[in-house]
């Protein structure tokens, strides 16, 4: 199923297909960056042209936005003062259920740490955490520690 630009989740909240440049200028400014992509260029980048990316608007106000496809939600970002993360959370899972399939799950993607109480809250799974080394295969050079510091490698005591 392919979803449509807009849709009216209730009374108050909307969501609208956004640019995803536009889009990912405000990923990047509001979310944190939890992927250590250190150029704004590269945090930017991230979103492809034809990125399944909607703002979510508050009686006509734009709060957020979100990455929406049937069976998947991603990419979730709040924009202060914005803070009742539920508010949103709650009519964008009705929505999933609405439009998705039922014989798969609902998968939701790149939760961060203060996320992960409400989509537990809301019956969501974790199902995999996923880990990111800082330049784990990068040579770095030693640094000038002066006089003061000795390194010494560690020797088993026998003894004990």
């Amino acid at each position: 199923m392919t979803l449509e630009s807009y849709y009216v989740l209730d009374k108050e909240i909307e969501i609208t297909k956004a640019n995803p440049r536009e889009f990912a200028i405000h990923y990047t400014t509001y979310r944190e960056n939890i992927f250590f992509r250190q150029s704004w260029e590269r945090r930017v980048s991230i979103f492809r042209e034809n990125a399944p990316c909607y703002w979510i608007t508050l009686k006509k106000q734009r709060i957020g936005g979100v990455c929406l496809e049937p069976n998947a939600l991603s990419s979730l970002f709040i924009v202060p003062p914005f803070v009742d993360l539920f508010r949103v959370l709650i009519p964008l899972k009705r929505f999933l259920i609405s439009c998705s399939e039922l014989n798969k799950p609902i998968q939701a993607y790149g939760i961060l740490s203060y996320q992960t109480e409400h989509f537990l809250r809301l019956g969501f799974w974790p199902s995999e955490c996923r880990r990111v080394m800082v330049r784990p295969t990068e040579l770095m050079e030693q640094p000038e520690w002066g006089g003061e510091l000795v390194f010494r490698l560690p020797v088993r005591n026998r003894s004990i």
